[in-house]
């Protein structure tokens, strides 16, 4: 398929990036929400907390007062979630879930050293995590 031709052409993306903006009285340029990219949002405050908690309660409190936020009312428990691998998968899940097709979910598996990647074929090696210095850092930075 020739990607000039729109007739027999399709890009397929995710509809998150599909937004439309009309002002309403009063509002300017600097009230245009399609246009915003979160440096951090609350619910990964959640997620960063129920990493870091003391116990698996502690854990999944923090994980359903995102997911009651969400309308989930099905709240994980302890009885389904026993012990810290099933955490960090549910973790995950969620990661998955709230940050899809936004790349912030790699930071997740980047800092959980993650040797699988959803998406990605084959095994990540620590390395994979690394990104190389831009050239433009390295010619105005040449001790790096």
């Amino acid at each position: 398929m020739d990607p000039a031709d729109n007739n027999n052409f399709s890009i397929r993306y995710p509809s998150k990036y599909w937004q439309t903006w009309v002002s309403d009285v009063g509002e300017t340029n600097a009230d245009r929400l399609d246009q915003t990219v979160p440096l951090i949002r609350i619910s990964e405050m959640y997620y960063i907390l129920a990493d870091g908690a003391n116990t698996i309660t502690e854990a999944l409190g923090y994980l359903n007062t995102v997911r009651q936020h969400r309308g989930i009312t099905n709240l994980l428990t302890t009885s389904s979630i026993n012990s810290t691998n099933l955490l960090l998968a549910e973790i995950t899940k969620e990661y998955r879930k709230e940050f899809y097709a936004e790349g912030q979910t790699f930071f997740w598996y980047k800092l959980q050293n993650s040797p699988t990647m959803l998406f990605y074929n084959g095994v990540v090696r620590p390395e994979n995590y690394i990104f190389p210095i831009p050239l433009a850092e390295v010619e105005y930075n040449p001790t790096y």
